[in-house]
């Protein structure tokens, strides 16, 4: 049996490695050339052997489940048990005497009737304090799906409300949420990364490598994107497969271009493409059951 570092990788093996290698690139593990280079290996690798080597020094997330059990309530200590039995008996054993004395005395006096007292009346219930906060309608972010060109352009609008531009270094969509960099202000040599989550939360600043321009996100031609991800699970030749994530950049050769992923993970099955920002095909590269 082939040992897994010679096993053949498949184009999901190599999709979900470049998905490492853009969260290494977004968080700051890895610079521009590279994030460029890793991602070229990855695409071209033909065994997981390979794969790994390009992430094996990279900080990924683990996940941790603790799963808490519920104390049995205890059993009533057997001492409460015992003097509950002595107070039983005692009051048996009184009672039995009162008996006996009563029957050997003259009958006493009849006992004066007591008063009747009319019951209180119960007090009324207390009126519900007012609500103050009645008439304040709640204030609700809708969530949106950045894996649409819809979504992509309510980003877009969100983005420049809070930024005042649309220019990013670069920007990976996962649909319920968002990662980018951006220009630090008045500091050309610096990138501020974000995360975005309905609004924007800035990680640590760190050092821009790499000599491209920002990619201005209003280029970018949202009717052809939106007909390139209505069919790319057919142009990819992915059946069931859906959009996994989007990204923009400008790459030092090719400008400033499109990426698109999907893959069905049911049968491990994925392809991408490049896009212009006016729409126009960069690069096609579909599933092939061959690898």
């Amino acid at each position: 049996m082939a040992s897994r570092n010679t096993t053949r990788a498949r184009d999901i093996d190599r999709s979900n490695t470049c998905t490492l290698l853009d969260a290494g690139y977004g968080e700051g593990q890895l610079d521009f050339d590279e994030h460029k280079s890793r991602t070229s290996a990855a695409m071209s690798a033909r065994t997981l052997g390979e794969l790994e080597s390009l992430v094996t020094d990279l900080q990924l997330p683990k996940a941790l489940t603790d799963t808490l059990a519920a104390p049995d309530r205890p059993a009533p200590p057997r001492r409460l048990v015992l003097l509950v039995g002595v107070a039983v008996a005692a009051v048996v054993v009184a009672a039995v005497t009162l008996t006996a004395l009563n029957k050997d005395g003259p009958d006493p006096a009849p006992a004066a009737a007591a008063p009747v007292v009319a019951p209180l009346a119960p007090n009324p219930p207390a009126p519900p304090a007012p609500d103050k906060y009645a008439d304040v309608a709640p204030v609700v972010i809708p969530q949106i799906d950045t894996i649409t060109a819809n979504g992509i352009e309510q980003f877009i609008t969100r983005y420049r409300d809070k930024f005042g531009d649309t220019l990013v270094y670069e920007a990976t969509f996962f649909g319920d949420y968002a990662r980018l960099t951006r220009v630090v202000p008045d500091q050309p040599g610096r990138e501020q990364p974000y995360s975005f989550r309905g609004g924007f939360e800035a990680d640590t600043a760190t050092s821009h490598s790499g000599a491209e321009p920002p990619f201005d996100l209003t280029s970018i031609d949202l009717r052809a994107l939106a007909g390139h991800l209505g069919g790319a699970a057919e142009s990819l030749r992915v059946p069931g497969g859906v959009i996994s994530h989007i990204s923009t950049e400008v790459d030092q050769d090719d400008g400033p271009q499109i990426s698109v992923y999907v893959n069905n993970e049911a049968t491990g099955a994925s392809g991408h493409m490049y896009l212009r920002p006016n729409g126009e095909i960069a690069g096609m590269y579909p599933y092939s059951p061959n690898g």
